[in-house]
């Protein structure tokens, strides 16, 4: 018993202090005839006062603990290493969660908060949205489902929409690159942020567009739409991943001249062109090429909080597409390169895309009649109805103000395109005041449109800039010079 007492092992002390009191005692007893010794017959053996143990087993400690208590050893800690951020708990709970659904790239508070509300009242495009997602929509690179996730955080629809762009996004198609590139950055950043997709899918996502990335970087600059839509591609995609100097070598954001040394001053170029709402390709390239300028243009804003493309002139492409349609909702009044001669239906749907971009922008209460017009008249789906493509649902905000067009004659400055007398006539519009006087070389006119405002009538009136004198002295700011064409 001796042997047994002496040698068995001893809990820990500060758990069970009275134990070894205990084994003292016992010693005593059988090694002396005088039977057990009390734990104060001798000092050494005195326990000391300690708390009481509810219980031995440490429950576990709560998860906030993990940020709030100090080490035991606060001494050799590094307190400059000692980041909540890494500690990874064992349970389910994120202890610091990711960026919210990512609002770097065109997610606004006030966008989101549209989206969500769109989605609660079932509006016809937020309908469009659901049913486009789960039925794999001909044309779509995820941008439907992206949305979708977006708006009610349905990960089975976020996974979809990774899916689809893996699927979608593949080989150096310069056509593909320059209408995809800025979308595929904006669904990434969606996608990759918000976690639903995979570290491994981000991976591969990564790895083909930084091969678009290396195709944009040779990319014609007299070739507007590549132009445009690679370099506001590679801004995006910059953005996207966190890599800002990538934006200085894509062009930078600071236009520095009025000439095609960088791929931001070419951008200028082009975006002088477009004042008056006319980029000057054709009526049919046009709304494509504006529709990746206006994604570009807000996919910075939304990154750095700044207007870098004051020159971008979004207001203007509003009241040029209303002044190109006719009354009766039946033509446009085309130009240039046509597929759809006369033919209100055959690009509608592009049409309409950019129509509520605009609107999401501008909140332009006549262009928004417009949206609501075309829609009542042709449906907001279906073949030949008004249906647009995903990107209108990045801007689109069904809940702004309406007003009834009371429009007069509208000039596209950049192309000296002029069209006299309002395609859109109301009752109540104000008769049509232009003015022209065309020469070899000059080009002057008055414009001026009335319209209803709080109550007010505002006027405004304004004169065509001169082009230059001489038709060496023509550049990129001046590819209608000494030419105009008069719609209407």
């Amino acid at each position: 018993m001796l042997d047994f007492v002496v040698n068995s092992p001893l809990p820990v002390e500060h758990h069970l202090p009275s134990v070894a009191c205990l084994r003292f005692a016992l010693i005593v007893a059988i090694a002396t005839p005088t039977g057990l010794v009390g734990c104060d017959a001798t000092p050494t053996m005195t326990p000391n006062p300690a708390p009481a143990v509810v219980d031995s087993v440490i429950p576990p400690q709560p998860i906030d603990t993990l940020v709030d208590q100090p080490p035991v050893d606060s001494a050799v800690v590094d307190t400059a290493v000692v980041d909540t951020a890494v500690v990874v708990p064992a349970m389910d709970t994120i202890v610091v969660p990711p960026p919210v659904m990512s609002a770097r790239l065109l997610v606004t508070p006030a966008r989101l908060a549209t989206w969500q509300r769109m989605v609660a009242e079932g509006h016809p495009l937020a309908r469009l949205a659901d049913a486009n997602c789960q039925a794999n929509r001909y044309g779509d690179g995820g941008l439907w489902c992206a949305w979708w996730f977006m708006a009610t955080r349905d990960s089975v629809a976020g996974r979809k929409a990774v899916g689809t762009w893996l699927a979608t996004t593949s080989g150096v198609s310069l056509n593909a690159i320059r209408e995809d590139f800025v979308e595929k950055a904006v669904t990434y950043d969606w996608l990759c942020a918000s976690g639903v997709a995979t570290p491994s899918q981000c991976a591969t996502m990564r790895s083909r567009l930084d091969l678009w990335k290396s195709v944009c970087r040779t990319v014609r600059m007299d070739d507007g739409d590549q132009a445009i839509g690679c370099y506001f591609g590679r801004v995006a995609y910059a953005y996207a991943t966190g890599d800002s100097a990538d934006v200085m070598v894509a062009g930078g954001l600071v236009r520095t001249g009025f000439d095609r040394s960088t791929y931001r001053n070419t951008i200028g170029g082009y975006f002088d062109a477009m004042e008056g709402g006319a980029l000057g390709e054709s009526f049919a390239y046009d709304v494509g090429t504006a529709m990746l300028a206006l994604i570009g243009v807000e996919v910075v804003k939304s990154a750095t909080g700044v207007d870098h493309f004051p020159e971008f002139p979004v207001a203007d492409l509003a009241r040029y597409h209303i002044a190109s349609t006719t009354g009766d909702l039946r033509q446009w009044v085309q130009h240039g390169d046509e597929q759809d001669p006369r033919d209100q239906t055959g690009r509608l749907f592009k049409r309409m895309t950019l129509y509520l971009g605009v609107q999401g922008v501008t909140k332009d209460p006549f262009l928004h009649s417009l949206i609501r017009d075309l829609a009542a008249k042709y449906g907001w789906t279906g073949n030949g109805s008004a249906e647009p493509w995903a990107r209108a649902l990045l801007f689109f905000d069904p809940y702004a103000p309406v007003a009834s067009p009371l429009f007069g004659d509208w000039v596209a400055n950049g192309h000296g395109m002029i069209y006299p007398g309002s395609q859109r006539r109301h009752s109540g519009s104000p008769p049509s005041t232009t003015r022209l006087r065309i020469t070899s070389t000059t080009i002057s006119l008055t414009r001026r449109y009335t319209r209803t405002e709080n109550g007010r009538s505002p006027t405004r009136s304004a004169t065509a800039r001169n082009p230059p004198a001489s038709p060496h002295q023509t550049d990129s700011r001046w590819p209608g010079s000494g030419r105009c064409s008069i719609a209407g």
